[in-house]
C-alpha cells in the first residue's frame, strides 16, 4: 500500500485528529497465533502468523505525504511514539517544518513491537526529550 493509500482516509473523512506512526518498525503479532485455539475465519491465522516477516514503513518520504496531507486537510496528527528514534524524527520534522509545536504524542512502549522495558524507555525519553528539539 502506497503513503497516499494509506492517508486517502484524511480527505476522505476528514476527522480533527489522526495517527502518525513516526518510525518504521517490527511489528509482530505471531506470537499470539498460538494462544488463539479456536478461530472465526480460516484466514486469520495465516495473517497473524505472517507478522513475522513484516516491516511496518515509514520512512521519511512517507512521513512527508503524511503531514503534507494533514496539514492541507486541516488535521492534528497524534504521534505515536514506540521508542526514542520517534522522538528524534518528531524532532527532525519539528525542525524541518513538516510538524507544528505543540506535537500531541502517546508512547507505545509495551507494543510487542515496542520491545517492552517501558520504564526504562519513559526515564529515556524524558531525559533525551529537550535535546531532540
Amino acid at each position: 500500500m502506497t503513503a497516499e493509500q494509506r492517508i486517502a482516509v484524511v480527505p476522505e473523512f476528514g476527522p480533527e485528529m489522526c495517527s502518525l506512526d513516526i518510525e518504521s518498525m517490527n511489528f509482530s503479532v505471531f506470537p499470539l497465533a498460538e494462544k488463539i485455539k479456536e478461530w472465526k475465519y480460516p484466514w486469520e491465522k495465516l495473517m497473524m502468523e505472517l507478522s513475522r516477516d513484516f516491516v511496518f514503513k515509514n520512512t521519511f518520504s512517507d512521513l512527508e505525504v503524511f503531514t503534507k496531507a494533514m496539514k492541507k486537510h486541516n488535521v492534528k496528527p497524534e504521534i505515536g511514539i514506540y521508542g526514542t528514534n520517534g522522538l528524534y524524527n518528531t524532532g527532525f520534522l519539528v525542525r524541518t517544518g513538516q510538524l507544528d509545536l505543540p506535537v500531541a504524542y502517546t508512547s507505545v512502549f509495551e507494543a510487542p513491537v515496542g520491545g517492552g522495558q517501558a520504564a526504562v524507555k519513559r526515564g529515556y525519553v524524558r531525559a533525551a526529550s529537550p535535546s531532540a528539539f
